[in-house]
C-alpha cells in the first residue's frame, strides 16, 4: 500500500477517534474526566470543559474528515498531528515528571502520543520520498 494512502487511513482514523473523543466530552464530560482522578466541577466548570475539551477535539476531528478528501491535504494533516501529538504527549510527560505523584496512564498516554507523531513523521517523509 503506498504511504498516502496510509496517510489517509491513519487521518480518518484520528479523525474519526477526535470526533468520538470530542462528542464523549460534549456529553459525558464529568464520566470521561474522572477516567484520569477524581473531579468536581461546577456548571461552569462544566461548560467550559465541553466546549474546551468537546469543542477543540471534536471541530480538530471534523477538520480532519474534510482534509481526506483531498489529497494534497494529507500531508498538512499528517504535519498537524504530529504537531499537535508532540505537544501533548511533550506537555503530558513533563508534567508527570513535574507533578511526581501522577497515574500510570498519564505516562502511557504521553508515550501513546508521542509513538504517534513520530509515526506520523515517518509516514511525512515516506510521502515525501514518493513524491521525489
Amino acid at each position: 500500500m503506498s504511504p498516502d494512502k496510509v496517510g489517509r487511513i491513519v487521518v480518518a482514523v484520528v479523525a474519526a477517534m477526535l470526533m468520538l473523543i470530542g462528542l464523549a466530552y460534549l456529553l459525558f464530560p464529568m464520566e470521561i474526566l474522572s477516567l484520569t482522578g477524581k473531579f468536581t466541577l461546577d456548571d461552569d466548570a462544566l461548560i467550559d470543559t465541553r466546549a474546551t475539551y468537546g469543542g477543540i477535539q471534536l471541530g480538530l476531528g471534523l477538520f480532519l474528515g474534510v482534509q481526506i478528501f483531498r489529497r494534497e491535504n494529507i500531508v498538512f494533516s499528517l504535519q498537524l498531528l504530529a504537531i499537535v501529538f508532540i505537544s501533548v504527549g511533550g506537555v503530558r510527560f513533563v508534567g508527570s515528571i513535574v507533578q511526581i505523584d501522577v497515574s500510570y496512564p498519564h505516562m502511557v498516554a504521553a508515550v501513546a502520543e508521542l509513538a504517534s507523531a513520530a509515526g506520523c513523521m515517518i509516514l511525512l517523509a515516506r510521502i515525501k520520498k514518493e513524491a521525489r
